[in-house]
């Protein structure tokens, strides 16, 4: 019986084959999770930094205009 799943390197692949290999895709799922939650975390604090960014901008046009209308 050969496997045709998502990853394996080749179809003729016979399933101890695929048994044995189960270890390594578990630790480089588990790598890659990994690296997904820290992307996610950088995303959320680039995020963060353009909001910041964007009311620094907003609150100095704000100071602006009021200096301009006294």
């Amino acid at each position: 019986k050969t496997r045709h799943a998502l990853g394996d390197p080749c179809p003729g692949v016979s399933d101890l084959d695929a048994e044995e290999r189960a270890p390594v895709k578990d630790a480089e799922v588990s790598r890659l999770r990994n690296r997904i939650a820290e992307l996610e975390q950088e995303l959320k604090e680039a995020r963060l930094d353009g909001y910041r960014a964007y009311m620094r901008n907003k609150m100095r046009e704000r100071r602006k205009l009021k200096k301009e209308q006294e």
